[in-house]
């Protein structure tokens, strides 16, 4: 049985031993938030490798899994988020639309007077 030759290509040479090498040292050469495009442009003049910029952002980020670099996924946020920073649903909203009018009927007809009123609904549901 053959022997596998030693993975990684040799760099003073300027031969990667696979697209995914010679990404990896575009990625030490141009920095991790460089553009696809620098990346693509690199490879091509450095080393003559064409890859498609879909085809680079799966090896980038598959480099950065295997070297245990992860992102946080942030929740979006809406414009309507109340003070805990949680976004309103239509339920909220309903609901801060109810407490606001039964505020009002109490500042019209007076606290006893609507517990009167709440509880004659009740009575007839």
């Amino acid at each position: 049985m053959a022997k596998k030759s030693e993975a990684g290509g040799d760099k003073a040479k300027g031969k990667p031993a696979s697209k995914a090498e010679a990404l990896r040292w575009s990625l030490e050469a141009n920095g991790w938030d460089a553009p696809l495009d620098t990346h693509e442009q690199f490879l091509k003049s450095q080393y003559g490798i064409t890859m498609s910029r879909m085809q680079i952002s799966q090896y980038k980020s598959a480099e950065a899994r295997r070297q245990g670099k992860r992102r946080r996924r942030r929740r979006k946020t809406s414009a309507a988020a109340d003070d805990t920073g949680r976004p309103q649903t239509p339920r909220d909203k309903d609901l801060l639309t109810f407490v606001s009018t039964v505020r009002q009927w109490e500042d019209k007809l007076g606290s006893k007077k609507l517990l009167e009123v709440i509880n004659a609904l009740y009575k007839q549901s």
